[in-house]
């Protein structure tokens, strides 16, 4: 199998995130081999939306701005990797806490429930550019 790669380039609104989840579902479903696709598809769809509303909201505000998004499938190891792209707002994502669990809170949770859901999550700020890579094993 080669790999399937996926390029979207989409406004920074909450409006149009369902498209990456879309993407996901549809390349998760031309997986072969996957032990359990309805998870794997759950946990990398929430993985995204919790990082792209996050790029939304602090990122660029909420103001307009673009998300540029590449999701392949590599097949040796056969994994998913989503590469997140804008020119909002840099942060330190190891200056973001793990939400405390036995404190009800309404925000907090998106970062640690990516970490928590992936298998590998980087992030990197370049001038002009931050980018997020996300990673799931399928195999």
């Amino acid at each position: 199998m080669s790999a399937e790669r996926i390029w979207l380039d989409i406004p920074a609104t909450a409006a149009y995130l369902h498209i990456l989840s879309e993407c996901i579902a549809e390349l998760v479903a031309r997986t072969v081999n996957l032990s359990d696709p309805t998870k794997t598809t759950y946990s990398l769809q929430l993985a995204t939306q919790e990082i792209s509303s996050n790029i939304v909201r602090h990122a660029y505000g909420g103001g307009s701005g673009r998300i540029i998004a590449q999701l392949l499938i590599e097949p040796n190891p056969q994994r998913m990797v989503i590469e997140l792209r804008d020119s909002g707002l840099a942060f330190d994502p190891a200056l973001v806490p793990d939400p405390n669990l036995d404190e009800m809170q309404v925000h907090g949770y998106g970062l640690f429930l990516a970490r928590t859901l992936l298998d590998e999550l980087h992030y990197e700020a370049h001038p002009g550019e931050n980018r997020w890579c996300l990673v799931k094993h399928l195999a």
